[in-house]
């Protein structure tokens, strides 16, 4: 157990600044010896001239332009100088016993998720999600009673995570994808880092250690429903699959019968490869089969054989089971 340690907190921004302005407040004034990288994508309100004034040398303010939030938190995971990064939303409230309670539970090898405490926005719990209304803005918060709640909670550790509400070593950190998911809200790409950490056998931990999440006062804003819906066309893009059981990428190809269009949309789930061949006879296709495409590395990874298989209504053609996704597990 580590009792003592210099860590990195690194905040994301793009705008929101009385959120940002909190959030740094809330930390320099518990964990004032600390790294606090504010990586900005691009404010154009008051965030930039403001900290660029601040002088606290534990500050770290990276201004880097317009750009998408993979890149951004990307930047601020660089710059960091300490070995421990604790990546942060503007729009939480980081509790006094936060670190110590963190610092119990860090290990190498181990992406470990902190504990948000949410309003009843979103009301389903799981490892790593609290429901419990303390406010849902900065107006309305009471920060004594979720003090005192944070005080007295005490999860033991266990295996889950998600999203990007995580800590871990530098040296563990392998970067979100910022080419794939370039819209600015890249709803995907989180999903795709926790892919990634599964394929390099890192363990998923969440923590005692808890905010408060006051759910997306910087995200979900403007048409972030085109982002979210062109960030999961991309993940299945590159991956093949949207969900999956094994995590394995083939070399695929479809070819279909007479008909562009339906290759045009059935197209995403394979990557142009000749390792695996897969036939479609428009005239046949259904909506099942459409499934089958969906779950097809499961499945070929279930069966394990070489050779030509027929799937519903849909020929496969495995000339090879060679596996791919280990090339994914680095970006940049």
């Amino acid at each position: 157990m580590i009792t003592n340690k210099k860590i990195s907190f690194i905040i994301p921004v793009l705008n929101n600044f009385k959120y940002t302005k909190a959030i740094y407040e809330n930390i320099t004034s518990y964990f004032p010896e600390d790294e606090i990288i504010i990586s900005d994508g691009g404010s154009t309100d008051e965030t930039l001239d403001y900290f660029s004034k601040v002088k606290n040398p534990n500050l770290l303010l990276i201004n880097n332009g317009p750009c998408n939030n993979c890149e951004n938190i990307n930047a601020g995971a660089l710059e960091a100088t300490t070995d421990y990064l604790v990546f942060l939303h503007n729009d939480m409230f980081v509790p006094s016993n936060f670190k110590s309670n963190l610092l119990e539970d860090i290990q190498h090898n181990t992406i470990l998720s902190y504990t948000r405490v949410e309003p009843p926005i979103f009301p389903q719990e799981h490892p790593g999600k609290v429901v419990k209304d303390f406010g849902n803005n900065l107006d309305t918060f009471n920060k004594k009673d979720f003090e005192l709640f944070a005080s007295d909670y005490n999860s033991p550790l266990q295996e889950g995570g998600s999203q990007l509400f995580i800590s871990c070593y530098k040296s563990d950190w392998i970067g979100l994808d910022e080419t794939t998911f370039v819209p600015p809200q890249m709803w995907a790409a989180d999903d795709d880092l926790h892919l990634r950490f599964n394929i390099k056998g890192l363990e998923k931990k969440v923590s005692k250690a808890c905010v408060y999440h006051f759910v997306s006062k910087t995200s979900r804003q403007g048409n972030y429903q085109e982002g979210e819906r062109q960030s999961n066309f991309n993940f299945v893009k590159k991956w093949g699959f949207r969900k999956s059981h094994f995590n394995i990428v083939y070399n695929k190809k479809v070819i279909v019968k007479n008909n562009k269009m339906l290759k045009d949309q059935l197209s995403i789930w394979f990557n142009d490869g000749k390792d695996i061949i897969v036939e479609i006879d428009e005239n046949t296709f259904t909506q099942q089969d459409f499934t089958y495409i969906q779950q097809l590395n499961d499945i070929i990874k279930d069966t394990n054989q070489l050779g030509t298989f027929t799937l519903g209504n849909i020929k496969i053609i495995i000339n090879s089971l060679k596996e791919n996704q280990d090339n994914f597990i680095f970006y940049g």
